[in-house]
């Protein structure tokens, strides 16, 4: 699978997720933190019963230490949902403005080597970082705006990608 394949890939589900996003901030936020409290706490079950069920004695304590913190972690988030939202939304925060210095840095090598003018792609890319520092700055108490801005991002991320991808392909011919 070449880079430009998995672009688009990551650039439609980039789309679904903040479609999703959308659609559904509240409630998508919440069973994001459920489902990731669930899982490290399986995972961390299931990583203590293997050290002490194991017939390996090369088995190290390392996956018990392990399993252990897992279980911490998922009681910890399933606990405190509205805290690891807040946590999100930091996280998120940083994750936006990665890709719009990305986006951005992206645009202004193409234009550099002449492949377009990158003018409105260069105000997106602005846009997105604005937005990554909005979020880095004002968290408390706007999750359920965090997460439908991470929406609109993220389908305006993956939208982007996929015109730069059809526009490289389209030169190519």
């Amino acid at each position: 699978m070449t880079l430009r394949e998995n672009n688009t890939i990551a650039a439609w589900i980039s789309i679904l997720l903040g479609a999703i996003f959308i659609i559904n901030p509240g409630g998508t936020g919440k069973v994001i933190v459920v489902i990731a409290g669930i899982v490290l706490l399986i995972t961390g079950i299931a990583d203590i019963i293997r050290r002490f069920t194991a017939d390996d004695v090369c088995v190290s304590d390392g996956r018990k230490i392990s399993g252990i913190v897992k279980l911490i972690v998922g009681i910890f988030i399933l606990t405190h949902v509205g805290t690891v939202l807040t946590l999100l939304a930091y996280i998120l925060g940083i994750v936006i403005l990665i890709w719009g210095s990305r986006s951005l840095e992206n645009i202004l090598m193409q234009r550099r080597e002449g492949k377009t003018d990158g003018a409105m792609q260069i105000l997106w890319s602005l846009l997105i970082l604005a937005v990554g520092v909005f979020l880095l700055f004002f968290p408390f108490g706007a999750v359920n705006t965090v997460i439908l801005i991470a929406g609109v991002i993220l389908v305006l991320y993956g939208a982007a990608e996929l015109y730069m991808s059809w526009r490289n392909k389209s030169g190519e011919l």
